[in-house]
Formats: structure tokens, sequence, C-alpha cells
């Protein structure tokens, strides 16, 4: 009985200790953490007498991170928090066998390379990730140690070396953009990356709209020239250049991943309807008094836009499929002028950066919001956001549809060849997704749809 009742008290200690809460500082927040890239900062090393130095460290970093193209560009995508960790000893491990109190166990030496700087205790991240900010996005440890070293992956991390913050844009570029080492990492390491291939074939490989400008080519590893890489200039060869321009477009695409530039759009069913009357003045140089007013009932549209910097979203506005606005955040709907019983109104938003040199990228990250206008028994709006995130994979195709009721309806995705004949047909499942496999499609190019309710609600060519 004695034992029991240990191990039940050694189990609720366990418990506790485990979810233990720690001071959170917000660095930056610019929005739901929901619909914004979360990078997080943890301290490794430091003690409770250094917490406010981890918080300066912190401070530095996201400062040099905003400095850098393509991250300054975007930088209303992101929070930006820090985790308060204290950690028994100052420093970190000089070999993963040496046994060390700092908070993750954080030692130099991993996989036998002097420089790789990385946590044994890595469960212990997890749990302090998931416990205080479970949908980060960038999790990256600061290592109080001036020793040379850091690392990508699963978490990112860095000591404070004097190149510390040149470590920290190469690691971070490898753990959220999945960028390779433009330097030979060793043929454990190498596999198809944004930035890394085995094509050298210039109309096939995959940054083949980059080729022949700003020094983007096809350019093999010294030491394994089956290899190729796009660049001999790049943050992810050497530190000190800029991310090239390969690079820089797989950040971008990763964030476009994670952020809608749709924030919030109004009206949404949520919000009451709102009529408005609109003062409209006109003027006519042929009379005394040049001015007539008179008032319309109207409606305003608007989208909420999370906006990069400068602003390359491109914005435009349908009207039962006639582009009736572009480039504007809100538009004004005069009820007076429509006579059909319905409309559909449709914003749609794309990035058009001159980072992005993607094929069809309006309908690999396709955002959008549908209202329902319907006049013939006084106004009545429905509206939906719908999102389409369109993977092509070696053997399938994966349609993701995000859009407010998407898990309450499926809709009918079918693959089609030129002629219009239906190749592959599935439906979305209760999440929102499905996949098409193309593992017996001849080469090609089909055209896949979307269809909710028997209406094409998205479009795009496919290559196979």
């Amino acid at each position: 009985m004695k034992k029991n009742v240990f191990f039940s008290v050694a189990l609720l200690i366990s418990l506790l200790v485990s979810a233990q809460e720690y001071p959170i500082d917000t660095i930056q927040y610019m929005g739901s953490s929901d619909n914004h890239v979360n990078l997080v900062f943890l301290g490794d090393g430091y003690v409770e007498s250094e917490m406010n130095t981890f918080v300066e460290d912190v401070q530095k970093a996201t400062n040099a991170f905003f400095k850098e193209t393509p991250w300054n560009n975007y930088k209303d995508y992101f929070n930006v928090f820090l985790i308060k960790t204290p950690s028994k000893v100052s420093g970190a491990g000089m070999s993963p066998k040496e046994t060390i109190h700092n908070f993750y166990g954080t030692t130099f030496g991993f996989n036998g390379t002097d420089r790789l700087l990385y946590p044994n205790n890595i469960t212990t991240v997890r749990r302090v990730l998931k416990n205080h900010i479970p949908n980060y996005n960038i999790p990256v440890i600061i290592v109080n140690s001036t020793k040379y070293g850091g690392a990508g992956g699963e978490v990112m991390t860095f000591s404070k070396a004097p190149e510390a913050f040149e470590i920290f844009l190469h690691e971070v570029g490898h753990g959220f953009a999945d960028l390779a080492d433009e330097y030979w990492p060793g043929d454990a390491r190498a596999r198809e990356r944004p930035n890394m291939t085995r094509i050298n074939n210039s109309k096939l490989i995959k940054w083949k709209n980059w080729c022949g400008s700003e020094g983007i080519g096809i350019y093999p590893y010294f030491e394994k020239p089956t290899w190729f890489k796009p660049s001999v200039i790049c943050k992810m060869g050497s530190l000190g250049p800029d991310y090239c321009a390969v690079c820089r477009q797989a950040i971008i695409e990763s964030i476009h991943e994670i952020v809608n530039p749709i924030n919030s759009y109004q009206p949404d069913n949520s919000t009451p309807l709102s009529i408005d009357t609109l003062k409209l003045v006109d003027f006519d140089v042929t009379k005394i008094n040049p001015t007539l007013k008179k008032t319309i009932p109207y409606m305003r549209f608007k989208l909420d836009l999370i906006k990069p910097n400068p602003n390359t979203l491109d914005v435009t506005w349908t009207l039962n499929g006639k582009v009736i606005g572009t480039n504007q955040d809100s538009l004004i709907i005069n009820f007076k002028l429509l006579t059909k019983e319905e409309l559909e109104l449709i914003a749609t938003v794309e990035d058009k950066t001159n980072n992005l040199r993607v094929d069809d990228h309006s309908t690999i990250h396709a955002h959008s919001v549908r209202w329902l206008l319907g006049i013939a028994s006084g106004i009545d709006v429905q509206s939906v956001r719908e999102d389409y995130l369109i993977t092509q994979m070696p053997r399938s195709i994966k349609v993701e549809v995000t859009c407010s009721n998407a898990k309450n309806r499926q809709m009918n995705v079918i693959l089609s060849d030129l002629s219009g004949k239906v190749v592959v047909e599935e439906k979305t499942n209760k999440e929102g997704y499905c996949f098409l496999s193309t593992s017996r499609l001849t080469n090609g190019i089909y055209i896949l749809s979307v269809y909710d309710k028997r209406k094409l609600t998205y479009s795009r060519k496919f290559t196979i």
C-alpha cells in the first residue's frame, strides 16, 4: 500500500512539473496566432539572474531577423514571443555524452561535429512549447555560450558567437523553409529540396524560372557533382551574403502556406446586415447651382488585409464574373443598379511580389471571399472565405479546401484531360481535403476543378 501511495505522489509531482508554467514575453504581436507565423525563442544556459540578458539577446536577434530580406518584407505576418526557462548552470555542454544542468541539455558535438549545437532534452522542448504556445511555427533556442555553433531541424539553435545572428538566419532557412546547405552537407543530408536537386535540365529544374537572372544557374556541388544548387553566393552557402533568389522564394512560399492575407472581411455571417445611404454629388456646369444631391442605398464590402512591405498584394473584385474593381480594400455596391435576383461578388487576393516566379502561383495559394447577394425580396447576404492549397506529390495531388463551412459539406474534386474526359474524381472529406491518385495517368496536361453543389469554385491546370 505504501508503495502505491508513493507511486501516486511521484506521478502527481511529475505531472505538476510537466505542466509548470513559465513567463512569456511578447516581442511583437501583429494579430491572431492562428493566422500569423509564430516565432518563439527559448533560452538555454541562462540562469535566473541572466533572464534580462536573455530578453536583450532575443530583441537583438529579432532586430537582425527583420533587417534581412525577405523577412523584412513580411514583418507584419509575424508574432514574436519568448519563454523564460531558467537553467541551473550557465552555458552549454561540450559533448552529448556530458551531463549538464542547463534547461534543455543543449550541447555541442552532436553527430561527431563540434559546431553542431542541439538539445539533448528534445521532449522538454516540445512540452514547453506545447504548454505555452502550441501553434508555434519557428522554435529557436538561443544558447548562452560564445563558442561557435548552431543547428537547424525540428528546433533551430544558435550560440552567442560573434557570428550569432548570421548563424540564426542560416539555420532558420533550414528549419522553416526546408532549405539545404549550399556547401556540401554530406551524403546523409542530400535530398531533393527547394535549393538542391539531382536534375540538371534547365527546362525541368525546379528553379527554371530564375535561371539566367540574379546569378541563378545550375551549379554542381564540388564534392558531389551529381547534385546541384542554384547559386554560388548565398546565405545557405556561407555566412554574410543575402539569401539567393531561389531561397527567398522558398521562404516566402513557406510564409504563404501559413498566413492568409485576408485577415477578416465585412460583412460576414456573424455581423448584422448594414444597408446605408450614400450621398452622390453630381456637377452640372450648365446650371446656376452646379450641385445636385441624391441618396442611394448601398453596402460596403471590405477586406482587412495583412500587407507585405512594400505592399505587393493584388486584389480583384468580380460581380457575376465581371471585374468591377482592382487593388482596393473595399467596394461599394449600389443596390438600385442591381436587377438580377441572385448575384455573386468575389474578392480574390494574390501576392505579386517580384521575389516569386512560381508557375500558377495564384492557384497554388488562392485566397478569396465569396458573397452571395439575394435581392428578390429585400437584401440577403451570405459570405464564405475560401482558400485552396494544392500540393503535387510524386503519385498524387492533395487538395485542401479551407473555408468557414468546408467541414460541413463535401466538395467534388475532378481531374480531367484536355478533351474534358474525367480521369480521377474524389470528394473532400469532413476535414476539407482529399487525394487524387495520378499513378496511372500518362504524361500530359490536365485540368483540376473543384465544385460546390455543382458550381465551379476553383480551377487549375496541371502538367503530369
